[in-house]
C-alpha cells in the first residue's frame, strides 16, 4: 500500500490541471478525497481507461488486466525488497510500455 498523502498529491496535481479523477472502487470502499467513485467489471476496465486517456495505480493485477490498453499508464511501485532476495518490487514487477516508478519515503508527485 502507499502512504495516502502521495494519492493526494498525484490528485491534487491532475485537478490542478482541470482534470476529473476517479478511484476505481469495490464494496465499501471510499473514493481518494476529490475524486468520484467507479466500479467497472473487470471486462470493462480496458475500455474505461482508454475512454479515460490515463491510468495510475499501485502495480498489481488491474495492471496487467489493461496491460495492453491505448493509453498512458503509470504503474507505482512501493520501495521494499521482494521477499528475501536482493530484488526491488519493480525488478520483479516491472511493465513494458509502462511509466514505473518507485515510491520512495520523501517521493513527490512532478509528473506532467
Amino acid at each position: 500500500a502507499l502512504n495516502s498523502k502521495v494519492w493526494g498529491q498525484i490528485v491534487e496535481y491532475y485537478l490542478d490541471k482541470g482534470y476529473v479523477c476517479y478511484t476505481n472502487v469495490v464494496g465499501k470502499e471510499k473514493p481518494l478525497p476529490g475524486t468520484y467513485s467507479i466500479s467497472p467489471l473487470i471486462s470493462e476496465i480496458q475500455s474505461v481507461v482508454e475512454r479515460a486517456g490515463l491510468f495510475i495505480g499501485i502495480r498489481s493485477g488491474l495492471c496487467d488486466v489493461i496491460r495492453e490498453a491505448s493509453c498512458r499508464k503509470i504503474a507505482l511501485y512501493p520501495d521494499y525488497q521482494y521477499c528475501d532476495t536482493k530484488w526491488k518490487a519493480i525488478d520483479m514487477y516491472w511493465l513494458d510500455g509502462w511509466e514505473n516508478i518507485v515510491v520512495e519515503e520523501e517521493f513527490q508527485w512532478n509528473r506532467g
